[in-house]
């Protein structure tokens, strides 16, 4: 007979907002997130008026992939 049983309360969903956008290539997107995959399961987005920065670290080492404003791809 099973002890657990599972929450049937709804988790609220959280309300963040944002002050920045960013428009990026696909390309960029996916090599970003192939490359994270490789350290973590999280991946980091760090914007400033000039660049953007995706960042992940786990046990194995650190990701840090930055584009400048301007770029092609951002």
């Amino acid at each position: 007979m099973s002890t657990l049983e599972p929450s049937s309360e709804e988790v609220p969903t959280p309300k963040i907002s944002f002050n920045v956008s960013v428009r990026l290539t696909t390309s960029l997107l996916r090599n970003a997130l192939e490359d994270a995959a490789t350290v973590s399961d999280h991946i980091v987005f760090d914007v400033s008026a000039d660049k953007l920065a995706l960042r992940a670290s786990g046990d194995v080492g650190n990701v840090i992939i930055e584009v400048e404003k301007g770029s092609d791809e951002l």
